[in-house]
């Protein structure tokens, strides 16, 4: 553990509400040390409980290394940051375009990214669509809270540089509104980025059923033809025992998903979904899809209080387009959610388009980003505009 005490005074902070005690920042490298206070403000979010996170620090993905932050006014716990460090390397994150070679942009682009490497700080979970970078007391407003932010981000960095890890780029990800007026004005810089996907689960759906008849005839009609060219394939839920038994099988068909990604900041640990059942036991779902004996596919969900989010996947890819696994995933996700009474399926980023036509609707996100080196701070902003995703999709309305 290591222990920061900063000095913060009203005097200086003139549009802060904080007191003037000191501020102390504690940080720690494994989440078991802190159980009782960080489960204290992780509530019952199931992405910030200390079983989900343990799996992180056994399996971790690769370059990943994760850092505990509690965050006190004088002596008083009055928040929590989960941060994660890796060292990105562009070309390695970016796969290779099949045009590259053709299109002037994309070898302009790969030209000027192969050579920039930073090592980077994350208040969040690359893992992960949505904001489980910090919690604060609920008396603290939102400035004081990016106020208190910052302070642990200079604790840690300081405290990373004594071991060897540097920082160069600080990124506190995925908010669903806009934190603009509270950060510092010379701070993070805000950006938009690729939208994640939600669908509400109304109360009247008490059967899949129920969910169908509220769709349009061509939707109803897309549904019925991706269930019947799927009905020679076989479901089966796994335990921890048969994800472990059929592990190499499984990396083998997220691989085939993950590879596909234009842009790819982690790969997971081949242990990964084995370890996540042990520790999240019901609240992980892990279905599995079968063709002639042989495993075609996956999914896996996390039930989230009132939430279902759907997490990882993988499948064959010539086998998608006869049967329509992928389709029939999202299908079997709605009626898993409907089944155990959850408001909401989190469908978290990307296939925006395909998971509109089920009834999920796109929420924007808002990242914050900044460069330790206020020079290089300069160049954040066409760099990340460079490699982040297009947006090129059409928001479908399946319902009546």
């Amino acid at each position: 553990m290591s222990v920061v005490s900063i000095p913060l005074c009203k005097k200086n902070n003139p549009d802060l509400t904080m007191d003037c005690e000191n501020i102390q920042i504690e940080i720690f490298e494994k989440v078991e040390k802190i159980e009782l206070v960080w489960s204290k403000f992780a509530g019952e979010n199931i992405f910030l409980s200390t079983e989900y996170l343990k799996n992180l620090e056994e399996n971790p993905a690769d370059g990943i290394i994760p850092y505990y932050v509690i965050i006190k006014s004088g002596k008083t716990p009055v928040g929590i940051a989960y941060f994660q460090w890796k060292y990105f390397r562009l070309n390695e994150n970016i796969r290779e375009n099949k045009d590259a070679g053709k299109n002037i942009t994309e070898k302009f682009k790969r030209t000027v990214i192969k050579n920039i490497n930073f090592p980077t700080l994350i208040c969040g979970n690359l893992l992960l669509t949505g904001t489980y970078g910090f919690v604060f007391s609920e008396n603290i407003d939102k400035k004081d809270q990016w106020a208190y932010l910052d302070h642990a981000i200079a604790s840690l960095t300081e405290f990373l540089h004594k071991h060897g890890k540097p920082v160069g780029l600080v990124i506190a990800k995925d908010f669903y509104t806009s934190f603009k007026e509270s950060i510092s004005q010379n701070s993070f810089i805000e950006f938009i980025v690729q939208p994640t996907m939600a669908m509400e689960i109304l109360p009247e759906w008490q059967t899949l059923d129920d969910y169908i008849n509220v769709l349009k005839s061509k939707y109803r009609v897309r549904f019925k033809k991706a269930k019947k060219d799927s009905s020679h394939v076989i479901k089966k839920e796994f335990n921890a025992d048969e994800i472990q038994l059929f592990q190499k099988n499984i990396y083998d068909l997220y691989e085939n998903i993950s590879n596909d990604a234009n842009f790819n900041t982690f790969m997971l640990h081949e242990n990964y979904f084995t370890g996540l059942k042990k520790h999240l036991g019901d609240n992980l779902t892990f279905m599995t899809y079968w063709l002639d004996d042989k495993m075609v596919g996956f999914y896996t969900t996390i039930g989230n209080g009132n939430h279902l989010s759907a997490h990882f996947l993988g499948y064959d890819k010539s086998e998608n387009k006869d049967c329509h696994l992928y389709l029939n995933m999202l299908y079997d996700i709605v009626e898993q959610a409907i089944h155990h009474k959850k408001s909401h399926i989190d469908f978290s980023r990307t296939a925006i388009e395909i998971k509109s036509t089920i009834g999920a609707v796109d929420f924007p996100l808002y990242l914050y980003i900044k460069h330790i080196n206020p020079i290089w701070n300069k160049v954040v902003s066409p760099v990340l505009n460079l490699v982040k995703p297009k947006m090129d999709y059409i928001i479908r309305h399946p319902f009546k």
